[in-house]
């Protein structure tokens, strides 16, 4: 990747300077043309300029940078930059390439500008955002007593709600509280790693250990680790659940 221009958007200068400073550890040819802090600067910036990539936070001082797009035709790919998790669908349908979350690791950083550099740099052809930005995500953002902690789709057993609070068990067993709705989390996950079985649970794949025939079409399911309640696929949704599992 040689001579690639870039903006940074983002309303936290202290930010934008660390995310310009692990730029400058790429092993890459990147200029940052100039760091923009709120929407109205954006969209003032972006119907005059053009640039190679952007990275853009959704959160600004002035508003949801997704308010841009109201009023500005944006071709140019972006890399979103969030402390948030619950806008990543939002995103890939606003020219997302990847979707980092704060603080940005090096490594996630580097790995979105070599998805950039395949797709945009050494293709001529005619490149689809839709098609090579999957809308899934990746990493779960939650939130502990004092701290944040980013869990990683792989690591997740299944989703569960109890008296309407949704909790997140990883397959270490760690049990977190979730700030999300099991309907929203339905269009957030891999369809080809996660099910939802009933209207408690959704479940990942790979965390199945055990699985037992029940009466009328129903199907028992044991992960690992296990959940104190009972797993069972529920009647309407055994038939899906069997095509699932032969994907």
């Amino acid at each position: 990747m040689t001579g690639m221009r870039c903006i940074i958007i983002e309303d936290e200068i202290h930010v934008a300077n660390h995310l310009r400073y692990l730029l400058g550890r790429c092993n890459m040819d990147i200029t940052v043309e100039c760091i923009i802090g709120s929407v109205t600067q954006s969209i003032s910036w972006l119907k005059a300029n053009k640039t190679d990539l952007i990275f853009m936070d959704i959160q600004l001082e002035d508003g949801s940078s997704f308010s841009i797009f109201d009023h500005v035709q944006i071709d140019t790919p972006i890399i979103f930059t969030t402390s948030y998790d619950t806008y990543a669908l939002e995103a890939f349908k606003r020219n997302g390439i990847a979707y980092l979350l704060k603080p940005i690791d090096q490594e996630d950083l580097e790995a979105a500008l070599h998805k950039y550099s395949r797709w945009f740099l050494n293709n001529d052809a005619f490149v689809d955002l839709a098609a090579i930005a999957s809308p899934f995500q990746k990493r779960f953002l939650v939130q502990l007593p004092t701290t944040l902690h980013s869990v990683e789709a792989s690591e997740i057993a299944f989703f569960y709600v109890q008296n309407k609070q949704v909790f997140l068990v990883t397959k270490e067993g760690q049990k977190y509280p979730f700030d999300n709705t099991l309907e929203l989390l339905e269009k957030r996950l891999n369809p080809d790693s996660f099910f939802r079985i009933n209207r408690q649970f959704i479940i990942r794949r790979d965390a199945i250990s055990e699985m037992h025939t029940e009466t009328r079409g129903r199907v028992k399911i044991i992960t690992a680790p296990q959940s104190k309640d009972e797993m069972i696929v529920s009647i309407d949704r055994a038939i899906e659940f069997k095509k699932w599992l032969n994907l």
